[in-house]
């Protein structure tokens, strides 16, 4: 049974998002009420005093710190990707999810701003996430020491990262985490109809129409250039994902996991009834939410408590 508080909210945004959404394409007017809303989320979470905030605005990587003022080691790191569609979102957007995951976790967070559409394509999108990514380890932080994740699109570009850093053979992070993942542009999953009627948030055309801007240069939409749901999992360190019962993405986030217990990964999947997409960004207007960002953080003090690998890929 879900919490008073989160029917209420599953009430609003299906009655306020979602029928915005259904109109199914990508209007102007329905991209400045999307970043309208991702603005007024910035301003709905207000962040904590004792929360320090330092951008980082340099010719390769662009982004910001987040850390607990006086009480966080300096050498772990979960490097966040924000969601959006590809389309919106900045590290602005998302600082109610970051700054609990810094203090909960204990950890440092830097939370990556990178090109999106229409001007860029998502390859591009894990152009800058790779760089970051770089820098980071430039900074010192050996692959061990960073857990990357992501949320919705910022889930897929996690996994898209993930197959560049092996494909260049840089070190491997210790862990990944993915938020109701935006990972198959074909949009074939099952849960697209299953879920059509039940997902309080999206509505089905809206995830079509953005998944075919994506695909539009691809002869295959499901190419893992931009559907990770249809990737290589093989030598992937261990991945949480998270998802709600509901979700049109529901068999986005299942695919992978399938995928990547297929090819040996430790992965949990982590299924929340009745949940709206990437629920844990909601922390503090309902008890799941952070219910949902303390079980993000507690698989992340686990990932870094393990021991490390014997075996290290080569630095980058």
């Amino acid at each position: 049974m879900i919490s008073k508080q989160a029917i209420k909210f599953n009430n609003v945004i299906k009655h306020t998002v979602k029928p915005l959404l259904s109109l199914g394409y990508l209007s102007p007017s329905l991209m400045r009420c999307v970043y309208w809303l991702g603005q007024y989320a910035a301003v709905l979470f207000p962040i904590p005093s004792f929360v320090r905030i330092m951008p980082i605005n340099n010719s390769h990587t662009k982004g910001e710190w987040i850390d607990i003022q006086g009480k966080i080691p300096q050498h772990k790191v979960v490097y966040y990707l924000h969601g959006g569609g590809y389309f919106f979102g900045s590290p602005e957007t998302h600082r109610n999810l970051t700054w609990r995951i810094a203090k909960y976790a204990d950890v440092n967070v830097f939370s990556l701003r990178y090109r999106m559409a229409p001007k860029y394509d998502i390859p591009t999108s894990v152009t800058d996430a790779i760089e970051g990514y770089k820098w980071l380890l430039l900074q010192g932080y050996r692959g061990e020491d960073i857990i990357i994740g992501g949320d919705s699109a910022g889930g897929g570009l996690t996994l898209l990262t993930m197959q560049e850093i092996k494909k260049q053979r840089l070190q491997t992070p210790k862990a990944a985490f993915c938020l109701s993942p935006f990972a198959d542009m074909s949009s074939e999953g099952v849960s697209m109809i299953d879920n059509a009627h039940l997902d309080p948030m999206f509505h089905q055309k809206a995830v079509r129409k953005i998944a075919q801007f994506h695909a539009r240069h691809y002869e295959n939409p499901k190419h893992p250039e931009i559907s990770p749901a249809y990737s290589a999992y093989d030598d992937h360190p261990p991945l949480m994902i998270q998802v709600g019962s509901t979700e049109v993405l529901l068999a986005d986030a299942e695919c992978v996991a399938k995928k990547a217990e297929y090819a040996g990964v430790d992965v949990e999947l982590c299924k929340w009834d009745n949940m709206p997409h990437v629920f844990s960004l909601f922390a503090g207007l309902f008890p799941e939410g952070t219910q949902g960002v303390r079980e993000i953080t507690s698989f992340i003090k686990r990932q870094f408590s393990k021991a490390s690998a014997t075996k290290i890929d080569d630095a980058a």
